[in-house]
């Protein structure tokens, strides 16, 4: 009897195996990391990674705003309550593919500053053409944020860096790094020291870009090292169908800001700086601005700068690494741009009301608090051929 019961449970017990061994997939990712790098041969598709059910409708944008800017729901962060934006926990329920809601636009993946900041990631921006991306900075929380608006590796085209301190790099070399696994064809264009900073990653890291390349059944024996530009400001050049155009603007090191026309529409990029009569030049009629905030961003509770102040002299000469509220509204004004995006925001409550009063002293364009994951697209720009709807878009149209 005992053996005969004894013969049963063993029978039983491997039968149990057997089926776990057909059911367990060790190799598939369960992170949000591990599905930036899958490979476009990857035995998991492509879409397959990013499918979700809808989390729900679309808040309403800013009634006093208008216009064609969108945020995903729930404007929080990474940290709050252990969720990510939008309430879903973090790898949950990957996103949909990004859904843009005109041809050219920019998304603000990150509007904050080198402070620690669960509301706002890292300074990072994303140019977006015909559904093609080219990524501005890559500070903390980057990959999260591609990740919950839905950008998979495939879609970028090139990373551009607008100037080495850490809060606008950190994330460079775990992104350069999914870019090698899968073999894509990137372009990196930034300020002198990009070529060393690409290399060193290429190289210290090749071991483990050659493991994750075999594990995807590729071949490993030639990985191609990324294709690096280092400018220095003031040079122009094509890539695809955007015009880009580049000057150097004033900061603590070496700093490089962007300018991108497509279709005669225009979106550019300032990084760090003070004020700058190069900014100026560079940004001339363009449609947006995206513009380290400074000191113009007003807290809650704080005193209300004025943006009249350096009107007269054209903006502050104080040795600063980044600009006040009289140099952000100056060189928005005499730029002449229709719509100023204030980023780089550091960790507090802002007071938006009083940040738009401000600014708008001096400055009679749109002005717009950044936050993360907000997309500004210009008053022009056509709209996309899948519109954004209540199941694929991650944003809120402004």
């Amino acid at each position: 009897m005992t053996r005969t019961l004894l013969t049963i449970i063993l029978i039983h017990a491997l039968a149990v195996a057997g089926a776990s061994a057909d059911t367990l997939h060790i190799d598939e990712p369960n992170t949000a990391g591990d599905a930036l790098l899958m490979s476009q041969n990857s035995a998991v598709p492509d879409n397959e990674l990013w499918e979700e059910s809808s989390t729900g409708p679309l808040e309403s944008g800013d009634p006093q705003e208008g216009g064609a800017d969108q945020q995903q729901p729930g404007g929080g962060g990474r940290g709050a309550a252990g969720r990510g934006m939008g309430g879903r926990k973090g790898g949950e329920n990957p996103p949909t593919h990004f859904q843009p809601s005109a041809d050219f636009s920019v998304v603000i993946i990150g509007s904050g500053a080198p402070q620690y900041n669960p509301k706002r990631s890292g300074p990072s921006a994303a140019i977006q053409y015909h559904g093609r991306f080219i990524l501005v900075d890559m500070g903390n929380g980057t990959q999260a944020r591609l990740y919950e608006a839905g950008i998979s590796m495939q879609q970028i085209d090139a990373f551009f860096i607008t100037h080495h301190h850490r809060d606008h790099d950190e994330e460079f070399m775990p992104l350069l790094n999914a870019a090698l696994v899968r073999g894509l064809p990137l372009e990196i264009v930034g300020t002198p020291g990009t070529k060393k900073l690409a290399d060193f990653t290429a190289d210290f890291y090749a071991e483990d870009i050659a493991y994750r390349i075999e594990r995807m059944g590729r071949n490993a024996q030639n990985i191609s090292k990324p294709n690096v530009r280092e400018i220095q400001g003031g040079e122009s050049f094509k890539l695809g169908d955007l015009q880009v155009k580049t000057a150097q603007v004033p900061h603590s090191i070496h700093t490089v800001a962007y300018r991108f026309d497509l279709d005669g529409q225009s979106i550019v990029i300032s990084g760090d700086l003070t004020y700058s009569d190069k900014l100026i030049n560079l940004a001339s009629g363009a449609d947006i601005l995206v513009i380290d905030s400074g000191a113009s961003v007003v807290r809650q509770g704080a005193r209300r700068p004025s943006g009249k102040a350096a009107a007269a002299g054209g903006g502050s000469r104080k040795p600063m690494a980044h600009p006040t509220a009289q140099d952000v509204a100056n060189m928005a004004q005499k730029a002449g741009v229709k719509k100023l995006v204030l980023t780089h925001i550091a960790a507090a409550e802002v007071d938006e009301e009083a940040t738009i009063k401000a600014i708008h002293e001096v400055y009679k364009g749109q002005v717009i608090v950044g936050r993360d994951l907000l997309q500004v697209a210009s008053a022009g720009s056509a709209a996309a051929t899948k519109p954004a709807t209540h199941s694929s878009s991650r944003f809120i149209q402004r």
